[in-house]
């Protein structure tokens, strides 16, 4: 199998190399398009960041999930615990020497207090691997100052990558700092019915519904009538006029026997 992710970038967990063989692609639609094409050297699996405690939903991974609907499935998810790093090229730079700080935006966001704190300048970027690439390979930072006067916030991984300095660890501004993540696949999950006991299974759905007063209360009354428990909802507006809205449900079944067809038909 092949995982998809960058093999520096903190926003993954880490893989067994002895067992699966690691992929990385620059945007998250290059994943989806490598899970759902069949061809020879593709991906068989890919894995997606979903939400993080702090940053929230990453709403173009919804929408990505809704546009490959029918050639890409959802597997299984993961609970990954993140821990940030502030990485410098010069080894006697303190946190309160740094001007300007590059990251992915779900990363500089839950380093927010931190970057205050500390006076730090966030600069976006791409993603949190090639953050720590960039500061090892340049002088000078886009807006002028010295690498020196940069740093990255990225893994500890990408620090031994890269050959940066630790200069700060646990950056984060809530200890408690998780991403979920989403494994997928070109076909539905045969795994849940592989376990001996019944565990948590959960489905995901997208609707919409009318605009009339009620509407979304009758819809989720039936997962209520039927005892399921809802994991996750949010509502999203529908492009080019933002008019419509989507509604994102996540639910939770008791296990992987249960038929529940009607309460996933009932939503009007």
């Amino acid at each position: 199998y092949e995982y998809l992710c960058n093999s520096s970038n903190i926003h993954y967990p880490k893989v067994d190399r002895d067992r699966i063989q690691a992929v990385g692609y620059e945007a998250f639609e290059d994943v989806f398009e490598a899970v759902a094409s069949s061809k020879t050297g593709h991906a068989d699996l890919g894995m997606i960041p979903i939400e993080n405690t702090l940053g929230g939903t990453i709403h173009a991974n919804y929408d990505l999930l809704l546009r490959y609907c029918g050639s890409v499935y959802i597997l299984g998810e993961l609970d990954y615990p993140v821990k940030h790093c502030l990485l410098t090229k010069d080894k006697v730079l303190s946190p309160d020497d740094i001007e300007v700080a590059y990251s992915h935006p779900q990363a500089l966001a839950q380093c927010a207090h931190y970057l205050r704190k500390h006076n730090i300048k966030p600069m976006l970027h791409s993603d949190t691997a090639g953050a720590a690439k960039m500061l090892s390979t340049t002088t000078t930072s886009s807006t002028g100052q010295a690498a020196g006067a940069a740093a990255a916030i990225s893994s500890r991984l990408a620090a031994d990558i890269y050959n940066l300095h630790v200069a700060d660890t646990d950056i984060q501004d809530v200890s408690f700092n998780h991403t979920r993540f989403l494994l997928l696949g070109r076909a539905p999950s045969p795994y849940v019915a592989l376990h001996n006991t019944p565990i948590p299974t959960k489905v995901s759905l997208v609707f919409r519904v009318h605009d009339t007063p009620g509407s979304l209360h009758r819809s989720l009354s039936a997962f209520s009538h039927r005892g399921l428990q809802l994991c996750k909802l949010e509502s999203r507006p529908v492009p080019p006029d933002m008019l419509d809205e989507t509604t994102n449900l996540e639910t939770s079944l008791v296990d992987n026997t249960s038929d529940d067809g009607e309460a996933y038909s009932s939503p009007q």
